[in-house]
């Protein structure tokens, strides 16, 4: 991570921290983590809301977009964003109870195709853990 974007994660967590009834956690790596994962989860009345932050203009790569993906099939909202001001703007959206703070299309998990074991699990040909089961 860019000293960029962590800053964008810094000042992202204290402004999603400080909503009301919410929960907010930075993911870290480490040996049980899954790569791609996006770097911020924020839960909002039992929606998980993904964010991934980047530097203007640069892109997910392969293993974030794959992860990205899994997680969309799963009913889980993921945003790229690039300031704290769209993360301010998509909670907006999320807390004035608009169904996702963006375009993002929602999944029920108990629906045939929201989540589906195994979809997807390779990227660039390769096998990629899926951290024991999980997304």
């Amino acid at each position: 991570m860019t000293p960029r974007e962590a800053s964008i994660v810094r000042a992202s967590m204290e402004f999603l921290r400080g909503v009301p009834r919410t929960f907010a956690m930075k993911m870290h790596g480490g040996a049980y983590s899954v790569v791609g994962t996006p770097d911020v989860l924020w839960i909002v009345a039992g929606r998980a809301i993904w964010f991934e932050m980047k530097c203007p203009g640069k892109k997910l790569t392969p293993v974030q977009e794959h992860v990205r993906r899994r997680l969309r099939r799963c009913g889980c909202e993921v945003h790229v964003v690039t300031s704290v001001d769209e993360v301010r703007q998509i909670a907006k959206g999320v807390r004035n109870g608009n169904q996702d703070g963006s375009t993002v299309r929602r999944v029920r998990n108990d629906q045939p195709g929201g989540s589906v074991p195994g979809d997807g699990d390779r990227v660039s040909g390769k096998r990629r853990s899926s951290g024991g089961g999980g997304v």
